[in-house]
């Protein structure tokens, strides 16, 4: 039920900022205590032969806004072994234009969620961001969108109330145990729906080791569950 990568390729314009990999966290550079970290394995990315640098980092996606959007923020990773293992750091909450808002006086519900992807790319125009023109394969100017993290999502949580909750958690809703959600940063599975009509959807995980896979791993695997939006 694979659907959501092909949107993440098909944006025109997407920008994702992160630190160089390994960059040496000095005094001058410390940002203070990162708010959530992702720890990762890269499971089947080869080593680049391009002389640039892959970053990973996180997009966020709007799914609740009309014609979905995909917003960028700021992450660092800071684990000189990549691509073998990532560490992954956020310092910063997301934009509030990058959550999906769940208010509705007449549901009763409030609050916001962000779901946000972990890649990979080759940053091909050495700015330090993932710029591409829309197109399966990269073309001139493009960066090469390597990898991403297939079975777990970063979620943000902001002012969840309970009747949300209990929404998330319906049938083709988002979450199936919004109850383990804590305010800011989780970490989720995606979880395969039963039936060809319905969603696949998260489930809150504690902090685990995220396997990331190359972009041929994932257009050529039809079981992985990314269609949950």
């Amino acid at each position: 039920m694979k659907t959501l990568n092909t949107k993440i390729l098909t944006v025109v314009g997407v920008t994702l900022i992160a630190a160089a990999c390994g960059d040496d966290l000095t005094d001058k550079t410390y940002q203070g205590e990162p708010r959530f970290v992702v720890n990762g394995v890269v499971q089947s990315l080869d080593a680049s032969t391009a002389t640039v640098d892959t970053f990973v980092g996180v997009v966020w996606y709007n799914f609740a806004k009309n014609g979905d959007t995909i917003s960028t923020q700021v992450a660092s990773v800071s684990d000189a072994s990549f691509p073998s293992e990532f560490t992954l750091a956020l310092y910063d909450e997301p934009a509030s234009e990058d959550l999906n808002d769940y208010s509705d006086a007449e549901r009763g519900t409030r609050g916001y969620v962000g779901t946000g992807f972990i890649v990979a790319f080759d940053d091909l125009d050495g700015d330090g961001s993932l710029t591409t023109s829309g197109e399966m394969e990269p073309a001139p100017g493009d960066d090469l969108l390597r990898g991403m993290a297939p079975g777990h999502i970063a979620i943000f949580a902001r002012d969840v109330n309970e009747t949300l909750r209990t929404l998330l958690a319906q049938e083709n809703m988002l979450i199936v145990n919004p109850e383990a959600m804590v305010p800011g940063f989780n970490l989720a599975r995606t979880v395969c729906a039963e039936g060809d009509e319905a969603f696949d959807m998260l489930e809150i995980v504690p902090n685990e080791s995220v396997p990331l896979e190359s972009m041929e791993y994932i257009d050529n695997n039809d079981s992985l569950c990314l269609n949950f939006t």
